[in-house]
């Protein structure tokens, strides 16, 4: 860890109080004389930031320096390296392929597809208002169905999609007979609702459930699709729906949004 500082030639007593302090911001206070072998993997990870931050930098690159750790010590390390960042207010651009790290990591995110940014923006933003399709499906999980415009009022749009209406909020502009991708979030989709309540209201049929612990996952056949899916919340409890049921579905136009294909898809 001293050596950045004596490259840069920095005295003894100087070198020893940078590290010091290094070692404190990373929690590794007492360390200072333990072996790399005799360290957990999360501990070495917490060395390798500290020996890039021991000579203050105001501006530091990680390139995916979680990728060989576990996920409980990816998790932990994420909200290290936040934390490590806002005490010291320096610029880190971090590159990951992991989307949910992103989110907890940055407070903007640029997303990039084959060499071009997609979109770059809060990660608040890019999951409730991706501005296309591939930036719907990748950051996070979304429901994606194909359709056509048949009427545009306002904002909203009246899309024919599997043989269904849906009504969407206009993300790009659009005219009737345009191609469009409609996004929808899992957990924004209401199982069992009072038809009155939303604007897109549907029979779906239950092809698979899978238990997640803290939620359910549906797997549903609607609106032409048969991989549209739900997240409800454990405490709908496991009895609630089976397979094979058919149920009745709700989303809001404004938790749909209406994006113009990706131009891998109009060219295809």
């Amino acid at each position: 860890m001293a050596f950045p500082l004596e490259v840069r030639g920095l005295d003894p007593v100087q070198r020893r109080e940078r590290v010091r302090q290094a070692l404190q911001l990373v929690r590794l206070e007492g360390f200072e004389d333990r072996r790399p072998n005799e360290l957990s993997g999360g501990q070495q990870q917490r060395v390798a930031i500290a020996r890039a931050l021991v000579f203050e930098p105001s501006l530091v690159l990680m390139d995916e320096p979680l990728g060989a750790l576990d996920r409980r010590l990816r998790e932990e390390m994420q909200y290290e390296i936040r934390r490590i960042q806002r005490s010291l207010g320096i610029t880190v651009v971090y590159v990951t392929h992991d989307q949910q790290e992103a989110m907890v990591l940055s407070d903007r995110v640029a997303v990039f597809r084959r060499g071009r940014v997609e979109q770059i923006a809060l990660p608040e933003t890019l999951y409730e208002e991706p501005e296309r399709p591939f930036v719907a499906s990748f950051i996070g999980e979304n429901n994606l169905l194909r359709g056509r415009v048949l009427s545009v009022e306002h904002d909203i749009s009246r899309v024919e999609a599997g043989g269904q209406i849906v009504q969407a909020f206009q993300v790009t502009p659009c005219q009737p007979g345009d191609d469009v991708v409609l996004a929808i979030r899992p957990e924004r989709v209401s199982l069992a609702p009072e038809p009155a309540l939303y604007s897109n209201w549907f029979e779906a049929g239950i092809e698979d459930i899978v238990f997640l612990g803290d939620h359910l996952r549906l797997r549903v056949s609607v609106c032409g699709s048969t991989d549209f899916i739900i997240k409800i919340p454990n405490i709908v409890g496991h009895g609630a729906v089976l397979e094979g049921d058919r149920v009745q579905i709700g989303w809001t136009e404004t938790d749909c949004r209406a994006l113009a294909p990706d131009e891998e898809e109009l060219t295809s």
